[in-house]
């Protein structure tokens, strides 16, 4: 066989299989690093935990640079960091992968909020047939540099939609019978950079309303005298109402079903 043949041969076949397993974990294209969660916020106060991890395992060096104090964990292709209280409301958070003589960097924002539930409030009593009004209220603070993007939206209770920029929104409504017991929702929506922060209240409506639609009827209205006669009366209202019968004063009669039904026995003209 001839030499020269014979040590091209093995040089192919060694820089094949070298190929091969430089491929083997390292991906097509430079090396990048990456920040989870891409753009974080958080409650003032509160702790953060983020993870910065390498497309490639064959790096230098990973690391975070950060204007705080802070706790790192490391593992095979990623590091984490922990910032045990966010006291600044707004944080430029960087980790760089050294791959050789290339530096990947990438960086994000650390947003803190403060973000207090909606209240729903509404002013004096709602009766039925009157002008009413419900407010809801939220509060929410973040950089100074940048004001609280907050959305109000009531909806629910038979009410139309009402929805606002800010702190409040508020609807005027004349109040009706049929919408007492039904729930009003408030939703507050707390917008940073791509994140929303959702946070809602809700509240049974009740209407004051005084009695009507009052009916009174009977099974048979022409009845034999001796026979037994029974009256029925209802009426809406809120608070339930009480019923007072008016009846001849030479009738002898019987209330049944809590007053609501009045029955004169061996009825007689009268």
């Amino acid at each position: 066989m001839d030499p020269c043949r014979s040590w091209g041969a093995a040089a192919l076949l060694c820089l094949l299989l070298g190929g091969v397993a430089r491929g083997a974990g390292t991906p097509a294209g430079p090396c990048r690093v990456s920040i989870s969660p891409e753009e974080p916020a958080v409650e003032f106060g509160s702790a953060l935990l983020l993870n910065c991890t390498s497309s490639c395992r064959d790096y230098d060096q990973l690391n975070w640079e950060v204007p705080v104090t802070k706790v790192m964990t490391r593992g095979p292709g990623w590091v984490s960091l922990s910032i045990p209280n966010v006291t600044d409301w707004s944080l430029e958070l960087q980790c760089f992968g050294d791959f050789g003589a290339h530096r990947d960097i990438t960086a994000t924002t650390l947003r803190a909020y403060r973000f207090s539930p909606p209240q729903i409030s509404l002013e004096g009593d709602v009766v039925a047939g009157k002008e009413a009004r419900v407010t809801c209220n939220a509060s929410a603070q973040t950089s100074p540099r940048d004001p609280p993007d907050l959305r109000l939206t009531l909806r629910g209770g038979g009410l139309p939609l009402a929805a606002r920029r800010g702190p409040s929104v508020g609807l005027s409504f004349r109040a009706r019978p049929e919408q007492h017991g039904r729930e009003v929702t408030c939703e507050a929506a707390l917008r940073l950079g791509s994140r929303t922060v959702n946070a809602s209240a809700a509240v049974a409506l009740w209407v004051w309303a005084a009695p009507h639609d009052v009916r009174v009827w009977a099974p048979r209205t022409v009845v034999a005298a001796g026979d037994n006669l029974t009256v029925t009366c209802s009426a809406e209202a809120n608070p339930p109402p009480r019923l007072r019968w008016e009846l001849p004063a030479n009738a002898s009669w019987e209330l049944r079903d809590g007053g609501a039904a009045v029955v004169v026995p061996a009825a007689q003209r009268v």
